[in-house]
């Protein structure tokens, strides 16, 4: 069985993300700052397609391994992805934005061609297998609900998955906005036969 990553980079090493997770991927959007939060929260931003959950909590995955923000090129991209909340694993997904670079490229990948990382980091949770690639050497899964604590998802999903009451919560220190424009980023995937293999 093969799984299909939708890769990204962060400085010098390759990520990829389950594209069973990904809603939707665009180019970077507006975001609405969010005074006192943690310096990886970039922002909420507000899709326009769903009714149900307002605002969305929009976390910039460069600053959250680096500390730096992510660059805005026009390789950058919003992901919409399906979260489970760590506070409500019995729940349903409730959507999180991430802010990744270079995230323009499908590898397709044998599971089992994932291997174990060797490393634990447990201030780094989702960060999962490693696989090979050609292109870009190894890469790393990112898990997608490993990236947020049970505490901070509580703050950032107080209602029914919606982030519409975060502002003010006193989390953390300042956030530095990650946002910008950028042209020409596809609003979905690439069609799974298009995709490289590792």
């Amino acid at each position: 069985m093969t799984m299909l990553f939708l890769t990204f980079r962060i400085a010098r090493d390759w990520y990829g993300l389950d594209v069973r997770r990904i809603r939707r991927v665009l180019p970077l959007q507006a975001l609405k700052q969010i005074p006192a939060a943690p310096h990886w929260l970039a922002g909420l931003w507000r899709d326009p397609s769903d009714k149900r959950h307002g605002s969305v909590p929009v976390i910039d995955l460069v600053a959250r391994m680096t500390g730096q923000p992510a660059t805005p090129r026009v390789s950058t991209r919003l992901l919409l992805v399906d979260y489970v909340r760590a506070d409500r694993p019995w729940a349903p997904a409730v959507p999180l934005g991430l802010i990744a670079e270079q995230a323009t490229e499908t590898l397709r990948v044998g599971e089992d061609a994932l291997l174990p990382s060797g490393i634990d980091t447990p201030e780094t949770p989702f960060l999962g297998p490693v696989f090979a690639s050609r292109k870009h050497g190894l890469v790393q899964w990112v898990e997608v609900d490993a990236l947020l604590g049970a505490e901070v998802c509580g703050r950032l999903y107080p209602d029914d998955g919606g982030a519409r009451e975060l502002a003010g919560s006193g989390m953390g220190s300042a956030v530095g906005s990650a946002v910008g424009s950028a042209d020409g980023a596809v609003d979905r995937l690439a069609a799974p036969g298009r995709a490289r293999e590792a």
